[in-house]
């Protein structure tokens, strides 16, 4: 995540306490251990906010406001309900904490159970910046953010990867040369798929001017690697230009597996070089863009 999408993200988990920072910790932990965290219902939980991989018991804490002596009184009482009710199953213990851990409360937690976990506002944003960009995209609407600010994120994220390639860079990338999407797409695809193809397009127009954004904040150089990434990989396949573009797609999706996010953008991406001459044959021609 960039800075900016990630303070929006952390704001909005500081803005959470009591009951509304657990059912967040609730969706956050069915999410990155599906099936391995088991939540549990907020009145009459015994000292018990969560149970994960069948060993460990959460404690959730996420006051409005508070003391070191709070946090030592709420800490204690959640311990010995969990002692009383839980440690004869499950041996391991942990604490969640919508804020960070001072040295006293570290103190504090250990001297009730030297291993317990101790998990901190610091540690939840390294859980959700390592979920693929689907799950982050549900993080986010749970936290009811505007999505613009996330789909810029992933755009940066797939534009930063294509970027990274050794690929030489060949020329400027001059986006005021275009067609008219309607003749290229005709020149390019046949059949039902000029339907289609136009149809995915104005699906997708809304984000090209996010996608022109990013990467017009990168230098020319980089831009020029991107360029000559794009146009040499789209030509590794063999058959017509509908199958060498859904490849490409497929390529540069296969480094981060299972996430549907990331590869709807790198089609939206895909689609706005399309738009923009960069991969197709151009209207006028007969011949594919040339590659460097």
């Amino acid at each position: 995540m960039n800075s900016v999408f990630r303070n929006l993200v952390e704001n909005q988990i500081r803005s959470l306490h009591e009951n509304d920072f657990q059912d967040f910790i609730n969706e956050l932990f069915l999410t990155v251990y599906g099936e391995n965290f088991t939540p549990v219902k907020d009145k009459r939980d015994k000292g018990c906010d969560g149970i994960l991989f069948n060993d460990t018991v959460l404690a959730v804490y996420a006051p409005a406001n508070y003391t070191l002596a709070k946090f030592k009184r709420k800490i204690q009482k959640d311990f010995r309900e969990y002692e009383k009710h839980w440690a004869g199953s499950y041996p391991k213990w942990q604490l969640v904490f919508n804020g960070e851990f001072t040295a006293e409360m570290i103190q504090a937690v250990d001297y009730l159970k030297s291993d317990a976990a101790k998990i901190g506002r610091l540690k939840i944003m390294a859980m959700i910046q390592d979920l693929n960009w689907s799950a982050i995209e549900k993080i986010a609407r749970y936290l009811q953010l505007d999505n613009k600010q996330i789909i810029y994120d992933v755009i940066e994220t797939v534009v930063a990867d294509l970027i990274r390639s050794k690929n030489n860079p060949d020329g400027n990338f001059d986006f005021s040369k275009r067609t008219k999407i309607e003749e290229k797409i005709e020149i390019n695809f046949s059949g039902e798929d000029i339907g289609n193809i136009k149809s995915e397009i104005g699906d997708c127009l809304r984000y090209f001017r996010l996608v022109q954004d990013v990467i017009g904040s990168y230098e020319q150089s980089k831009i020029d690697v991107l360029k000559s990434r794009v146009r040499t990989d789209i030509e590794k396949f063999s058959g017509d230009f509908k199958i060498k573009f859904d490849n490409l797609i497929d390529l540069y999706a296969s480094t981060r597996p299972n996430d549907d996010y990331y590869k709807f953008f790198v089609r939206v991406l895909a689609l706005y070089l399309f738009e923009q001459c960069i991969i197709g044959k151009k209207r006028g021609t007969n011949h594919a863009v040339a590659t460097p």
